[in-house]
């Protein structure tokens, strides 16, 4: 199947194209996702006047990843990957709308404002979630025993998104204090940006709508194939660990002020993106389930420094750990599944 999948794909050039398309995705929704992490904690202060539930947008990232992901796939086995794909962002920059308007409606805990808060999150991370499944399509362009290089290469452009997610977040606190409605209006663009290359690509010649499509199959089905549950464990083990890390990083981080501790979310960043196709080479050439056992290792390790370390450079050694380690068991983990 796969075989007659790149023999219908078209030339090498239209395969090229639909590769920078999907890098275009990519950066679109990580620069988004850049601002939306770093943002979070302090929107949720904004409204409830307190860092006590500043966890609630990972929270509810991971909620929605529970929730969408799963039937997005499927959906994406009978449209077509890039409608899908367009669809997230779509999502996405309806759910920062929300959420900036909200903030700038707030005034004295209104319950229809607060619930309209709490819907733009839900859509801003489910757009997301939706938008990171560009590593479908990317695996698909290549065969089965390069699939975790063909991952790697298009999470490295993740770094470059959370570039320009950095330098937004820069313009915007330079002058200091800034209102953090104006953080996720900075996302629109981003979105729009992944939501026009993925209109474009269904409209290429590459025809992804058509060719693209995998075998269908129930929740219960794919998780009794060889290995999948490992690695779905491993891959939720690794997410969870840096995802609960995560939840309060930047709020930890404040105090060193707001260019330098964004420089550290971008060093964190660094550490999940850059080693992407060093990590894919790993996977297909060495193992992958053994990649996966390192990155936990990593992950751990750099989790422990945050964590117990009073040592401001340790700490940002420790975020680069944990997303290193993050990176070395995802790619191998999506090349699995």
């Amino acid at each position: 199947a796969a075989a007659r999948n790149r023999q219908r794909a078209g030339s090498p050039e239209s395969r090229r194209r639909a590769l920078g398309l999907l890098c275009l995705s990519q950066v679109g929704v990580w620069a988004a996702t850049f601002l939306s992490v770093f943002l979070g904690p302090f929107a949720i202060k904004e409204m409830t006047g307190s860092f006590a539930l500043g966890g609630l947008p990972f929270a509810m990232y991971y909620l929605s990843n529970l929730l969408v992901v799963f039937p997005a796939g499927r959906l994406m086995d009978r449209v077509g990957r890039a409608p899908v794909l367009a669809l997230g962002h779509a999502t996405g920059a309806g759910g920062a709308a929300a959420v900036a308007l909200s903030l700038g409606a707030h005034a004295g805990g209104n319950p229809l404002v607060l619930a309209s808060f709490l819907g733009g999150l839900f859509l801003l991370s489910a757009g997301s979630s939706i938008a990171f499944l560009t590593r479908v399509p990317a695996a698909d362009l290549y065969p089965l025993e390069e699939r975790a290089r063909g991952i790697g290469r298009i999470i490295l452009m993740s770094f470059a998104g959370s570039l320009l997610g950095a330098g937004a977040f820069a313009a915007l606190a330079r002058d200091g204090p800034f209102a953090v409605a104006s953080g996720y209006i900075l996302m629109l663009p981003f979105f729009f940006l992944g939501f026009a290359s993925m209109v474009l690509l269904s409209r290429s010649s590459f025809r992804m709508a058509s060719v693209m499509r995998g075998p269908r199959g129930s929740l219960r089905s794919v998780l009794a194939r060889p290995g999948v549950r490992w690695t779905v464990a491993s891959n939720a083990g690794a997410q969870g660990g840096m995802g609960g890390v995560m939840s309060f990083a930047s709020a930890a981080l404040m105090p060193l002020g707001g260019l330098v501790s964004g420089a550290v979310m971008l060093g964190h960043f660094g550490g999940m993106f850059l080693p992407s196709p060093v990590a894919g080479r790993l996977a297909d050439r060495v193992s992958r389930s053994t990649c996966i056992l390192m990155g936990g290792l990593v992950l751990g390790l750099g989790a422990a420094l945050f964590v117990r370390t009073d040592i401001d450079w340790l700490a940002g050694v420790g975020l680069i750990c944990v997303g290193a380690g993050w990176c070395l068991t995802y790619i191998p983990g999506s090349a699995i599944l």
